[in-house]
């Protein structure tokens, strides 16, 4: 595995064959990723893993709950993906790094393609992050086990 860090902050493993896309390689995916984001691809595995970030305002931070914001967002891509067949597979507590986080898998179709996806948030500092996988659902299980050795290489640095 490969070391990157992200947003000066977030360490994170990625095993040989991801590379970092570009903005347009993000857009062409279809992955609505915000700018504050890293995306990287696996095409050998049809594979990609995304990274992104919000910062909460000062008073906000204390109370942030990383289990409300992945509530909110599972409810924000069923609404985006109730044309393509969405489905919640699972919710539930995710290892990450040292520590547990929420999170949920999903399924949905995208050009006939059925894809599957998981996301997990955390919390660090005034910050909260969101990790994606995302895949083409009949490597699930490939990428299912994958998302979870990378998840168990996530660090704070600062």
């Amino acid at each position: 595995m490969h070391t990157t860090l992200i947003h000066q902050e977030l360490s994170l493993g990625l095993p040989e064959g991801f590379r970092e896309m570009s903005v347009q390689e993000v857009k062409d995916a279809s992955i609505s990723a915000p700018e504050d984001g890293f995306t990287a691809r696996d095409e050998a595995r049809r594979m990609i893993v995304s990274v992104h970030w919000k910062k909460l305002p000062f008073l906000l931070s204390a109370f942030a709950d990383p289990k409300e914001n992945m509530k909110s967002t599972e409810q924000m891509i069923r609404n985006g993906l109730q044309n393509n067949e969405y489905e919640l597979l699972e919710t539930g507590e995710y290892s990450v790094g040292a520590e547990s986080a929420p999170g949920f898998a999903y399924a949905y179709t995208v050009r006939g393609t059925r894809q599957y996806s998981e996301a997990v948030f955390l919390k660090h500092n005034s910050h909260i992050y969101a990790l994606y996988c995302y895949g083409v659902s009949e490597r699930k299980e490939e990428i299912h086990a994958l998302f979870a050795d990378i998840l168990k290489t996530v660090q704070f640095v600062s």
